[in-house]
């Protein structure tokens, strides 16, 4: 039965992935990543992604991301992403702290991730903005693990009710030998919810993790 399942959910990303490659509104993302082992039970994490968006797939931005993790107890972990990204016209540095929390009831689990986050670009002031994220995975095998979750962001100079962005997202985790994974999924987000004209766009990612 979970092979089944799992066959089924392979087909539709491969079929959703081809529709919207067709849309205007639809950005790729595609991300390396490889993990380190520090002294103190800290992991330092390295990611390089490249997004590129339409039909014609042009670029829109690239960036490399650092992140310290240390987990706290076997449920809590820190971590502190540091991200240098180029644009054609802008380049942005980024700092986060957060933490995720989860809770496993098999073959169930749930994670629930928060940060704070400060951007800066060049001969403008500092963007700050407060994340939070639900996961739900579902493990059907021991190679195949489909998710659900869902991300809303806020000002922090605002009120907690002052959404200006969210993210609705599946897809599934993959893992491949030699300790390697993949990740595949879709996302819809909208942006400028505090503005006349929302901002949408239909998102198809792929991550490659090398350990």
């Amino acid at each position: 039965m979970r092979s089944f399942l799992a066959n089924r959910w392979y087909l539709f990303i491969l079929l959703l992935t081809e529709f919207l490659f067709c849309a205007n509104d639809f950005e790729s993302r595609n991300t390396i990543s490889y993990g380190f082992n520090l002294p103190h039970s800290i992991k330092l994490d390295c990611e390089q992604s490249l997004r590129l968006t339409g039909q014609k797939l042009a670029f829109k931005q690239t960036f490399t991301e650092l992140t310290l993790s240390k987990q706290i107890i076997n449920d809590l972990k820190l971590f502190m992403p540091i991200r240098y990204a180029i644009f054609d016209d802008k380049i942005k540095n980024r700092i986060s702290l957060g933490g995720i929390y989860k809770i496993i009831i098999k073959p169930m689990k749930f994670k629930y991730k928060t940060r704070f986050q400060r951007t800066h670009e060049k001969s403008k002031s500092p963007d700050d903005l407060f994340r939070n994220k639900l996961y739900a995975h579902f493990k059907l095998s021991k190679k195949f693990e489909p998710f659900l979750s869902c991300e809303i962001f806020h000002p922090a100079n605002s009120s907690n009710t002052e959404l200006n962005e969210y993210r609705l997202s599946f897809g599934t985790n993959l893992n491949l030998p030699r300790k390697k994974s993949l990740k595949l999924y879709y996302q819809y987000k909208v942006e400028d919810l505090n503005k006349n004209n929302l901002y949408e766009i239909h998102i198809i990612g792929l991550s490659l993790g090398l350990n």
